[in-house]
């Protein structure tokens, strides 16, 4: 997070994207406070928006655990019901039922 690129290829140092400049409040899904804007507080800045955006990621991946885990111990599973609310159309008859006394005319 806090790398200079320095040493790296020039493509690589060419990168201008930071956290703390380029992370949106729509990214961290809050407004940054007032007293973390401006040039001087670029690095607490980055830090805060970090915690922030680490903090919801981390909920997120939760909750998809916790509902991997409900339908592994088949909690999910006992309010489904037994046959499913669609069905594929049913034919009158087999195909074999309809060829084996068929002839063609």
């Amino acid at each position: 997070m806090w790398d200079d690129h320095s040493g790296r290829a020039s493509v690589v140092q060419a990168v201008r994207m930071t956290i703390a400049d380029d992370l949106t409040d729509a990214d961290i899904k809050e407004t940054v406070p007032a007293e973390l804007l401006g040039a001087e507080n670029t690095r607490e800045r980055a830090a805060w928006k970090y915690q922030r955006y680490m903090r919801d990621y981390l909920q997120t991946v939760q909750a998809v655990d916790d509902g991997s885990a409900d339908f592994s111990t088949g909690s999910m599973l006992k309010a489904w019901p037994r046959t499913p609310s669609w069905s594929t159309p049913r034919t009158k008859a087999s195909s074999s039922e309809t060829t084996a006394g068929s002839t063609s005319a």
